[in-house]
């Protein structure tokens, strides 16, 4: 969970690189933001059968360092709050994580439809984490260098970042597949199949490739667009790893 903080932060400083601004508070913000999120979503266990059987080694870490983690995530989330409590815009854009895990674990659909909750519905589970990531990550360090959400180099920086994590959230469930199928989570590897997968994610790294490429031709983004450029052959290289079920995705 620190090292999803770390790639938080991250991945809002080099937001800040490629929109040409200086946010620190904004990264940091970030990565409080998702610490807390993914930590209380694993702690509280939304699905339990899933996570023992897709990493119990994880699983067995959190339950019984539990304590620890959920008072140390509050603190960092009541850090964030405090940082973001004369601002309401800003205090959303922090947030914005934690309402949207809300929506996506939580079961608050009515009772009797087929879905109490938007993990369960196939593909909204990917999407809603990809948006998720996506419009933190780059709004949130917009809005605190005084930048317009609206500007279309934010929303293009936007819609990069959520296809980013669109490719990571999907082939890491490739590695869930069995503790999803005991859940009863239909994730998209389940509904393509691994190799129908893995072709819709090489299609969407491409896509990524040439919309950071659009994106620098434009002028919307800043030189770090040259850095990321060889993302494409990254996401391509451990794409191919995912020959079945059982590889080691880690």
């Amino acid at each position: 969970n620190l090292w999803i903080a770390l790639n938080a932060i991250g991945q809002a400083y080099t937001n800040c690189l490629l929109l040409k601004l200086t946010a620190p508070a904004a990264c940091w913000l970030c990565g409080l933001s998702m610490f807390f999120v993914y930590t209380f979503a694993k702690t509280v266990r939304f699905d339990p059968q899933a996570d023992l059987a897709n990493d119990p080694e994880r699983m067995s870490f959190l339950m019984r360092w539990r304590g620890p983690l959920i008072t140390l995530a509050s603190l960092g989330f009541l850090h964030g709050l405090w940082l973001t409590r004369t601002d309401g815009t800003r205090a959303l854009l922090f947030t914005f994580a934690l309402l949207g895990a809300i929506l996506y674990d939580v079961k608050w659909l009515p009772r009797g439809l087929r879905y109490r909750r938007l993990k369960d519905i196939t593909g909204v589970k990917s999407l809603v984490v990809a948006l998720i990531w996506g419009v933190q990550t780059a709004a949130l360090p917009a809005y605190d260098a005084g930048r317009d959400l609206l500007d279309p180099a934010v929303l293009a920086v936007v819609f990069y970042g959520s296809l980013s994590m669109f490719i990571n959230t999907v082939y890491f469930d490739i590695g869930d597949m069995k503790g999803d199928r005991l859940e009863g989570v239909v994730t998209l590897p389940l509904h393509w199949g691994l190799r129908g997968t893995v072709k819709r994610l090489h299609l969407v790294n491409l896509i990524m490739a040439v919309w950071l490429a659009w994106m620098w031709r434009w002028g919307l983004v800043g030189r770090a667009a040259l850095w990321l450029s060889p993302m494409a052959i990254f996401v391509w290289v451990f794409l191919r790893q995912a020959r079945s079920e059982e590889s080691d995705l880690g």
